[in-house]
């Protein structure tokens, strides 16, 4: 049974994405933006302590899930970790082989872009 016939299916998601361990992760942070959000963020391992890695919000990445989950809606978290940033991006699209498209791949590889 599909839990739409249940009632709502509720998404939550953060504002922005974090990732732990090795793996493509197309809007990671390489700077201080992405040290900044795992600080404000407490974005650390509960276990190890490891720092998580952090970028902007994936879209992309955010629409195929509501659509392979039937998410009927999104509760957004940890909006306020963005609070002191003057400028927040979000991907909308990638390139992949130099073709942009707003569908998520089949397959996604360290070569995509935001």
């Amino acid at each position: 049974m599909s839990p739409r016939n249940i009632g709502e299916v509720y998404g939550i998601f953060k504002a922005y994405c974090t990732r732990v361990g090795s793996g493509p992760f197309p809007t990671e942070l390489f700077d201080e933006v992405g040290d900044k959000i795992g600080q404000l963020g407490h974005e650390f391992g509960a276990v190890t302590g490891r720092k998580r890695r952090c970028g902007w919000i994936d879209l992309v990445a955010l629409k195929y899930a509501v659509m392979i989950n039937g998410v009927s809606k999104l509760i957004m978290m940890k909006s306020d970790v963005l609070d002191s940033f003057e400028t927040i991006k979000a991907c909308v699209a990638y390139k992949l082989d130099g073709v942009e498209t707003s569908e998520f791949p089949f397959e996604i590889n360290d070569t995509i872009e935001p």
